[in-house]
């Protein structure tokens, strides 16, 4: 017997497709606020000092000099009525008076640059810094894999038979296998 055998081979295909992702965000945030900063710079000072004054400051710069004024009149009158009344010391206390008030004395100042520094105040330039949070939510699904089989197969047939042929040739046997 003769068999003609023919096998195909067993075939495994597996696939795994990717899983499934879902991302939600939410981007952090910086907020950031500012007050400029304000310099303010005060010169009233320096420039009464150097004789440009305001007229407030004119004023109360006049106001003491003439109380000044006054204050120094009635020291020298009193001086002066003293002088007087002591006869005792002798002199002609009048004539010396009188002399002494002919050739007034002035004081004369004279201020080109300012004595003292301006005020100088530094306002505002705050930061307010603030954070709102973001997130980020993953959703994470995997997917199962795939698989195919296909099974293998043998197939067997028979090419030819065995086959035993017996002659009888004149009372002899022929056998042939």
């Amino acid at each position: 017997m003769q068999l003609d055998i023919r096998t195909t081979n067993a075939k495994v295909n597996m696939s795994q497709p990717p899983a499934d992702f879902e991302i939600e965000r939410k981007q952090p945030k910086l907020i950031m606020q500012t007050d400029r900063l304000q310099i303010r710079i005060d010169q009233k000072e320096c420039f009464n000092e150097s004789g440009l004054m305001s007229p407030e400051a004119l004023s109360n710069h006049l106001a003491q000099l003439g109380k000044r004024g006054v204050m120094d009149g009635i020291a020298r009158r009193v001086s002066e009525g003293e002088r007087l009344a002591s006869v005792e010391n002798g002199g002609n206390a009048l004539a010396a008076i009188a002399k002494g008030n002919s050739y007034p004395t002035y004081q004369i100042s004279m201020v080109t640059m300012p004595r003292s520094r301006p005020k100088i105040d530094f306002v505002g330039g705050e930061l307010d810094i603030r954070v709102e949070e973001g997130y980020i939510n993953i959703n994470f699904r995997p997917n199962s894999p795939q698989a195919e089989y296909q099974p293998g197969r043998v197939d067997i047939q028979v090419r030819q038979y065995p086959q035993i042929t017996i002659r009888n040739v004149e009372n002899t046997i022929d056998a042939k296998v």
